[in-house]
């Protein structure tokens, strides 16, 4: 062989290289996606049964257990937590099913009275959904048809809400089931609530000091202000705050979170997750997926640890130090959001 010819099979072998190294790049990528993917993807997700003991993940959390950028903990759940996990993610899809089997959606082409939260009731034709909304079409006094509006599940009564979101209801229904089947079991312990020092008409005493009554204090109003999470519910703002990184990884650059902690305020248990403008400046049908969707993981992580009932694991979102949103003081599973 010529070194002419020897040259040309060499620039041959060398450019070859390039392509087997890109797709050895892409094997190793794909399987690190794939922490990110499939089983991991969603609310409560099923362990890898063939992962050893000592390096098995969170199956809530597709990231590691590492402190979070908040210093709340970096307690790792033993087999045991994720044992009872798995009993309630059975549990939880068993009263879903059982719902659902009774209820079903609304055929489109039909005429269904609708209640409005102002009150209003209306008879309108269904002509179709999208996410969280139902699109739908009614006869002016003039005879003349209107078409495709749209109706958001925010805007209405309990009863329409459960007649056209089923799956909506669904959830909402088996959280309700979950936490009595808990309760009933003793699986949830009711935190103490802090004592509420009450003014006392009593005369003074000897020592001059009015003696004092103590009640408990109830739930009454947001603390925007920030903190570390108390201790009892610092495992499950953890578990929250690792999922809410792991969704902002998969989404890329878009990010809405910038910190976040739970308080035990009395019976309450609050998570507070502060936002930026990515989110405050978003539309209100997104931002109203997202608090109702974040809103029902913190009541499952306050279950599935057994620190709150779900009824009492609220969500408050704060911006700039204001609150914009999050469950209503007076219903932790009522959600709002600031347009």
């Amino acid at each position: 062989m010529n070194e002419k010819q020897a040259k040309k099979k060499k620039k041959k072998s060398g450019s070859s290289a390039a392509p087997i190294f890109f797709v050895i790049i892409l094997i190793v990528g794909g399987v690190a996606a794939s922490n990110f993917v499939g089983p991991y993807k969603g609310w409560i997700n099923k362990n890898d049964k063939n992962t050893n003991a000592s390096t098995k993940k969170n199956p809530d959390n597709p990231i590691d257990n590492s402190t979070d950028s908040d210093g709340n903990t970096d307690a790792e759940p033993d087999n045991t937590v994720v044992k009872k996990k798995d009993d309630l993610k059975l549990k939880y899809e068993e009263f879903v099913a059982e719902y659902l089997s009774s209820h079903k959606k609304p055929e489109t082409g039909k005429e269904y009275k609708i209640h409005s939260t102002s009150g209003e009731s209306e008879a309108f034709k269904l002509t179709g959904y999208k996410p969280h909304k139902i699109v739908v079409s009614k006869k002016t006094a003039g005879g003349s048809t209107i078409n495709g509006m749209s109706l958001h599940y925010s805007t209405l009564k309990t009863k329409s809400k459960y007649l056209f979101f089923p799956e909506i209801a669904a959830q909402i229904v088996a959280t309700k089931k979950l936490e009595k089947w808990l309760l009933a079991q003793n699986k949830i312990k009711e935190a103490t609530p802090e004592p509420e020092i009450v003014a006392s008409n009593e005369p003074k005493t000897s020592t001059g000091i009015k003696p004092k009554r103590t009640s408990y204090s109830s739930f009454k109003n947001y603390d925007p202000s920030e903190a570390k999470s108390s201790p009892r519910l610092a495992h499950a703002a953890l578990e929250l705050n690792q999922y809410l990184s792991a969704q902002e990884r998969r989404n890329g650059k878009f990010t809405y979170k910038e910190k976040c902690h739970a308080k035990q305020q009395g019976s309450a248990s609050v998570f507070y997750m502060y936002v930026n403008r990515n989110f405050s400046s978003a539309d209100k049908d997104f931002k109203y997926q997202v608090v109702d969707g974040i809103r029902r993981f913190w009541a499952m992580r306050c279950m599935s640890n057994g620190v709150a009932r779900g009824s009492n694991a609220y969500l408050c979102i704060v911006h700039g130090n204001k609150v914009i949103g999050g469950s209503k003081v007076s219903d932790a599973e009522e959600i709002w959001i600031k347009k």
